[in-house]
Formats: structure tokens, C-alpha cells, sequence
């Protein structure tokens, strides 16, 4: 599906201004959204039987992530 809203083959103002190459992945984070909020019950996630947390990285350039866990509240 977003290969077909935002393919990677297009040539993205983003590249001619920035010169990186990944303006796809700027905009296909735009769509999915860079956060989540999951709440806790009981120390316990509360997902659904079919829900998982997943990291996606759109981006073409290999570069070193850091992922934050901010825990909002009393466990």
C-alpha cells in the first residue's frame, strides 16, 4: 500500500534540496506516525491477540536508531 501512495522510484523534491535520497521515508513516517501509546494494566501491555509493537525504519540510509521508553504513571 505504500509503495503504491509513496513510491521509491520518484524523484522527491527532498533529494534535489537535501541531497540524501530519502524523502519517501519522510513522507511514508508521516502516514504511520512516529510514536506510540500503549497503555499498561497490571504491569501488563494491554494489546490484543493479534497486536504486536513493531519498528519500521523507511529510510534507505543505514544510520545508528535509539528507541525511548517513557513510562507515564505508576506501575
Amino acid at each position: 500500500m505504500l509503495e503504491e501512495l509513496i513510491p521509491l522510484n520518484k524523484d522527491y523534491h527532498h533529494h534535489k534540496t537535501w541531497g540524501d535520497y530519502n524523502g519517501e521515508s519522510h513522507l511514508r513516517l508521516f502516514i504511520v506516525g512516529p510514536s506510540l501509546t500503549v497503555p499498561f494494566i497490571e504491569k501488563e501491555l494491554t494489546l490484543g491477540t493479534w497486536q504486536q509493537i513493531v519498528y519500521i525504519n523507511f529510510d534507505r540510509i543505514e544510520k545508528v536508531r535509539r528507541i525511548v521508553f517513557q513510562i507515564i504513571g505508576d506501575l
